[in-house]
C-alpha cells in the first residue's frame, strides 16, 4: 500500500503540485489542513509524521503562497490554528478533482469483482486503521476540533464513503 500511495502522490506532484509549487509534504499538509481546520501545526505533526520543524516551514511557504491563514488562537494566544485561505480551498479542490480522476483511472484496471474485493479490503484497513490511531491518546487535541476517527485513507471510493460496500 506504502509503494502504491507513493508512486501516486508522486505522479500527482509532478504532474499537476508542480502547477502550484507543492511538493508531496506540502499537499499532505494543505490536505490534513482541509480536513481537520481549524488545525493547530502540532497536530499536523502527528497526522503526517513529519517532524515540527518541517511542518512549520512548510505552514511557512503555504502562508507565502496565499493558501494558509495563520491566526492566534483566542483561547490561548501562545498557540496558531491555521485555516486554508479561499485560494488554499480552491488549490485543494482542483487537485482533489485529478485524484478522483486517476482514482477512477486505477479503478478501471481491475474486474468488477477485483473491484468489490478491494473496496471490501479497504474498508477493512480503514476500520483497523482507525481502531490503532483512536488508542493513541496524543492524537486527539485539546478543545477536541480534532476527531481521531477521522479517515486516516485520504481517497474512500465514494460508495464506500456512502455505506454501499458489502462487509
Amino acid at each position: 500500500m506504502a509503494l502504491l500511495s507513493k508512486t501516486i502522490l508522486e505522479y500527482m506532484a509532478q504532474g499537476h503540485g508542480a502547477r502550484f509549487q507543492l511538493n508531496n509534504p506540502a499537499w499532505r499538509v494543505l490536505s490534513i489542513i482541509e480536513k481537520h481546520q481549524p488545525i493547530y501545526p502540532s497536530v499536523i505533526s502527528k497526522y503526517s509524521s513529519l517532524d515540527p520543524y518541517n511542518v512549520t516551514r512548510i505552514v511557512d511557504r503555504l502562508v507565502e503562497l496565499g493558501m494558509v491563514s495563520r491566526k492566534g488562537d483566542a483561547a490561548d494566544r501562545r498557540r496558531i490554528v491555521l485555516r486554508l485561505s479561499k485560494h488554499g480551498s480552491e488549490v485543494f479542490h482542483e487537485l482533489d478533482k485529478e485524484f478522483d480522476i486517476l482514482d477512477q483511472h486505477l479503478r478501471s484496471l481491475l474486474t468488477g469483482i477485483e473491484s468489490e474485493h478491494f473496496d471490501h479490503a479497504l474498508v477493512k484497513l480503514q476500520q483497523g486503521a482507525s481502531e490503532l490511531l483512536q488508542s493513541v491518546p496524543s492524537c486527539t487535541q485539546d478543545s477536541s476540533t480534532i476527531s481521531t476517527s477521522q479517515n486516516i485513507v485520504s481517497k474512500v471510493p465514494n460508495k464506500i464513503k456512502r455505506g454501499k460496500a458489502s462487509s
